[in-house]
């Protein structure tokens, strides 16, 4: 009886025994991993508001129309650099003096 863990025929049978406790332990740790998961907590209405207010507020974007210092500041964001300070105040007297030649 002891010289028969030794025969390939059993040692297939542990590896396909070994396999299947090992395949069996993923399937019900995978089970409660998926049973145990967040639900977005927004509920359906709370998701259209927000969607129809982004894209109101994409539309109200597109459709502004600004003047070049304001572009330049969308484009380059925040105003933060020295060269993108003096840039945008440039701009701005030559907003200016175009009003007054107008």
């Amino acid at each position: 009886m002891g010289m028969e863990r030794f025969t390939k025929a059993y040692q297939d049978k542990s590896k396909r025994k070994k396999l299947l406790i090992i395949v069996l332990v993923g399937v019900i740790v995978g089970a409660f991993m998926l049973s145990t998961r967040r639900v977005p907590t927004e509920t359906v209405i709370e998701k259209t508001n927000r969607e129809i207010k982004e894209r109101t507020q994409k539309n109200v974007f597109e459709t502004t129309k600004f003047n070049a210092s304001q572009a330049q500041s969308i484009y380059t964001g925040e105003l933060g650099t020295q060269k993108d300070v003096w840039l945008a105040t440039g701009q701005k007297q030559l907003n200016e003096q175009n009003c007054i030649i107008n």
